[in-house]
């Protein structure tokens, strides 16, 4: 491959693009320079140190620049959008409220953890209120940030945001209609209206079963509301 020289203009002869019979340098900045000998690598060196400075100088302002500009359009979409991350909801709740193994309402994440055995098992599982889909997509709250209950397996297969039938997805859009535009007690109430609504031979309505559920989970929500996250 024919080279040209960077400092004389002299064209020699390379075996290819990065391996000359003359002198190659590489910059910090990834500029790659052929020269044709020693001499001229040299003389060209003397005149462009600086000019190679600059271009090193000017690409690390561009890195930092644009890893600051990042972060703060990272910071502004995360106070729009109230993004919660568990581990840092975790720590205000630690600070708020006492999470222990008869709590059956709360957020997603910790209740897991407390039914696991029961998940497991296929006999308990988490209600998310608000639906999970709806908080997600609203930009609200993360899957495991999400309030919600301990319900029976076969209640929460009765709720009105369960799988992905038309109804439960038309259920879920009505709430994350409702959670953009920061309606987030309506969306809340269409679940109490929900469970009002699904008979219970024992209690009368899934509300009354879970009653006890549905006042921590308030609970929990009022500590969002508190720490500016709803």
């Amino acid at each position: 491959m024919i080279h040209k020289c960077k400092n004389c203009g002299k064209e020699y002869y390379g075996k290819n693009e990065f391996c000359s019979d003359g002198l190659m340098i590489v910059s910090p900045s990834g500029c790659i320079y052929t020269f044709c000998s020693f001499e001229c690598s040299n003389d060209w060196l003397d005149n462009h140190q600086k000019d190679i400075q600059e271009q090193d100088w000017l690409k690390w302002v561009l890195i930092i620049g644009g890893s600051i500009l990042m972060i703060a359009g990272l910071l502004i979409l995360n106070k729009k959008y109230n993004w919660v991350d568990s581990n840092k909801l975790k720590k205000i709740l630690d600070n708020t409220t006492k999470v222990n193994d008869i709590k059956t309402g709360g957020y997603f994440g910790e209740l897991k953890y407390i039914i696991r055995d029961g998940i497991q098992n296929g006999a308990l599982a988490v209600h998310h209120m608000p639906s999970y889909k709806a908080i997600t997509d609203a930009g609200l709250l993360d899957r495991g940030s999400g309030s919600a209950i301990i319900m029976e397996k076969i209640d929460h297969e009765k709720t009105a945001s369960y799988g992905y039938s038309l109804n439960s997805i038309k259920y879920q859009n009505i709430q994350k209609e409702l959670l953009m535009k920061g309606k987030f007690d309506e969306a809340f109430q269409m679940d109490i209206n929900d469970l009002r609504n699904i008979f219970d031979p024992i209690c009368g309505n899934l509300y009354n079963k879970y009653e006890q559920a549905i006042n921590e989970v308030k609970q929990y929500i009022n500590i969002l509301k508190t720490n500016k996250r709803l």
